[in-house]
């Protein structure tokens, strides 16, 4: 039996299914975790996922001091296009990192019309950063 995102079922069922597993997953942007992991099963999966922006708009990050969260949050961010976010983020990076971490909040403030919900501590977010919200 083939099930692809192309073959069995409609779009609207597999992105029901994908967000699913996402909300199982608690959005955590890790490569073992919805909807990275989804995009591991086949060709098929893996271009249905990585072409829908939504997938990619909810993330959480709560792993204090992991770069490599950082660094998939910002793919996520990416990913993400123009969908409206939801994000939550406690962690505190480490300062050998500073120049990935400004880049990511570059990024992550330049969509700032686009949060939905967010939930980011203080002491997470450098003052520098706090001054481009206003």
């Amino acid at each position: 039996m083939d099930i692809t995102p192309n073959n069995s079922l409609n779009p609207e069922i597999w992105s029901a299914i994908v967000d699913c597993a996402i909300l199982f997953a608690n959005a955590r942007p890790t490569k073992f975790e919805a909807p990275l992991n989804l995009s591991y099963v086949c060709r098929a999966w893996r271009s249905f996922i990585l072409s829908s922006s939504l997938f990619w708009a909810r993330f959480n990050a709560y792993d204090y001091d992991d770069y490599d969260v950082l660094r998939r949050a910002s793919m996520w961010l990416d990913r993400s296009a123009a969908a409206q976010l939801e994000f939550r983020i406690h962690w505190l990076p480490p300062d050998t990192h500073a120049s990935d971490v400004r880049a990511f909040e570059q990024s992550l403030f330049s969509k700032h019309p686009l949060w939905r919900v967010i939930d980011v501590p203080f002491k997470t977010l450098r003052k520098s950063s706090l001054r481009r919200l206003y």
